[in-house]
C-alpha cells in the first residue's frame, strides 16, 4: 500500500474518531455543543473556548469524509477504459457496498432498542442520548430503512449517524458521472468548477456537501503537490482550527464579529463555512504533501482507517448502552468529569472491539457481495 493510500486511511480513521468524540460530548458534556445550561465543570468551559474543538468536530469530520470519498472514488475510476458504459454496474456496486453494512447496523439497533435499552438507565446523561431509540421501532421498519430508505431518502431513525449515507451514495454517483465526462468535455478544466457551482445553485441545503465531492475529485485529477513543509503544515493547522469553530467560543470571536457573508440574498453561517473550508484544507494538505502523508502512514493509522466505517456505524449503539452502564457504576465514587472520562475511554475501547468482527464479517463481505451483484445485474 502506498504512503498516499495510508494517509487516506489515517485521515479517514481520525475523522471517524472525531465523530465518536462529537457524539460522546453530546452524551456527557452538552455544553461543548452550545447547550450552556448544562455546564458541569470548568473543564468544559476551557475546552469550549480553546482552539482544539477539532477533536470533537463531527461536522468537520463529515466534510472530511465527503472530500475523501471524492478523492478515493475519483482515483479508482479516472482514466478507466469504457467508464461511461460501466456506469450502471458501478451504481449497483456502490449501492450494495453501502447498503449491506447499513442494513446490519439497523438490525442491530432494533435489537438494542428492543432488548437492551429498556434495561439501561440513561437519566444522568444528556438529553440527546436519552432520546435515542425513543420512537415506534419495528423489525420490518428496520429492514426497510436499512435496505432502502437510508440510502435513497436519508432516513436515520435507527442510527442517527446514517443521515450522511444518502449524500455519500449520490455524491459517489456524481463523481462517477464527472469522471466519465472528463475525457469528453471540450473544456475539461472548466468541468469541475461548473459542476461545483451547479451543486451550490441546484441542490438546496446539501449542495455544498456535493461540491465537496467535486473538490475531492479535483484533488484526484490534479498532479500538483505541496513540497514546502511549512506551507503544508500551515494549511493543516488552519483546517484543524476552522473545523473546531463555535460561534460563542472566545477562540473564534474575531471571526464571528468581522465575517458576515451572504449567498443569493441569505446570510451564510460562519460555522458551516468554517467546517467546509476546514475539511477541504485538511484533506488537501495531507494528500498533496508527501511529507505530511509520510508522517501519517504508520500501521496504527492504517488500522484506524480500516476500522473507520464499522466504528462509524456502531458507535451510537455503544454510546447508548456501554457509556451509561460504566458511568452509573463509577459515579458514586468519582466526580462527574472522572466518571464521564472513564466511561468515554471504556466506550471507545468497546466501539473498536466491536468493529473488529464487524469489519471482517460485514464490511469486507459487503465489498465481495457488491462486486458479485454488480456483475450479475450489469453485464456488458
Amino acid at each position: 500500500m502506498s504512503n498516499k493510500n495510508l494517509a487516506v486511511e489515517a485521515v479517514r480513521g481520525l475523522a471517524a474518531l472525531a465523530v465518536i468524540f462529537s457524539h460522546a460530548s453530546l452524551t456527557f458534556w452538552p455544553y461543548l455543543h452550545g447547550d450552556f445550561d448544562q455546564l458541569r465543570s470548568g473543564f468544559e468551559r476551557w475546552v469550549f473556548n480553546s482552539p482544539f474543538g477539532f477533536v470533537y468536530s463531527g461536522s468537520g469530520a463529515v466534510c472530511v469524509f465527503f472530500v475523501l470519498s471524492g478523492f478515493v472514488l475519483g482515483r479508482s475510476v479516472l482514466g478507466r477504459d469504457g467508464l461511461l458504459q460501466a456506469l450502471p454496474g458501478m451504481v449497483v456496486r456502490r449501492y450494495f457496498r453501502l447498503m449491506l453494512p447499513i442494513l446490519i447496523s439497523c438490525l442491530l439497533a432494533w435489537a438494542v432498542f428492543a432488548f437492551a435499552l429498556p434495561r439501561v438507565d440513561r437519566h444522568a446523561l444528556g438529553e440527546w442520548i436519552r432520546l435515542f431509540g425513543a420512537f415506534d421501532f419495528s423489525l420490518g421498519n428496520a429492514v426497510e430503512q436499512g435496505s432502502v430508505d437510508t440510502i435513497l431518502w436519508g432516513a436515520a431513525d435507527y442510527n442517527w449517524a446514517l443521515w450522511t449515507m444518502r449524500i455519500e451514495f449520490f455524491g459517489s454517483l456524481l463523481v462517477y458521472a464527472l469522471a466519465a465526462l472528463l475525457d469528453r468535455w471540450p473544456r475539461p478544466d472548466w468541468l469541475l468548477p461548473v459542476a461545483a457551482l451547479g451543486c451550490l445553485l441546484l441542490v438546496p441545503g446539501n449542495g455544498v456537501y456535493y461540491a465537496l465531492f467535486v473538490f475531492g475529485l479535483w484533488l484526484a485529477a490534479s498532479e500538483w503537490t505541496v513540497d514546502n513543509r511549512l506551507l503544508a503544515l500551515s494549511a493543516l493547522l488552519a483546517g484543524l482550527y476552522l473545523v473546531g469553530y463555535h460561534e460563542a467560543s472566545s477562540s473564534y470571536n474575531f471571526i464571528e464579529r468581522n465575517l458576515d457573508l451572504s449567498w443569493r440574498g441569505e446570510s451564510l453561517a460562519n460555522y458551516d463555512l468554517a467546517n467546509e473550508l476546514g475539511g477541504m484544507l485538511i484533506v488537501g494538505a495531507v494528500l498533496k504533501s508527501p511529507w505530511l502523508g509520510q508522517r501519517l502512514s504508520g500501521r496504527a493509522m492504517a488500522w484506524l482507517g480500516r476500522m473507520s466505517f464499522s466504528a462509524y456505524l456502531l458507535h451510537m449503539l455503544v454510546l447508548a448502552t456501554v457509556a451509561p452502564l460504566v458511568f452509573n457504576a463509577l459515579s458514586p465514587t468519582l466526580s462527574y468529569t472522572g466518571a464521564s472520562l472513564s466511561s468515554l475511554a471504556a466506550s471507545v475501547a468497546a466501539i473498536y472491539l466491536c468493529s473488529l468482527p464487524y469489519a471482517r464479517w460485514v464490511d469486507d463481505t459487503s465489498i465481495h457481495v457488491s462486486r458479485t451483484v454488480s456483475r450479475l445485474v450489469w453485464r456488458r
